[in-house]
């Protein structure tokens, strides 16, 4: 769950960055749009997203256009 949401996010990041993440146990419970919310979410909050990132959307493709 979480490699995939930093593989939808890995083309918004800034160049540079390097990233260590642990999965808690208490996520386990949660979906995968979930943990993907809460990683853009952590990642905006720190300034690590690019200027034109279009915001947390999980349906979302690398140009923030809506995919099927």
């Amino acid at each position: 769950m979480m490699r995939e949401a930093f593989r939808r996010l890995l083309p918004w990041m800034r160049d540079g960055v390097w990233i260590i993440a642990s999965l808690r146990e208490s996520a386990l419970e949660k979906s995968s749009v979930d943990v993907y919310m809460d990683i853009a979410r952590s990642l905006k909050r720190r300034g690590l997203m690019r200027q034109d990132w279009p915001g947390p959307d999980w349906n979302a493709d690398k140009a923030g256009r809506k995919c099927a």
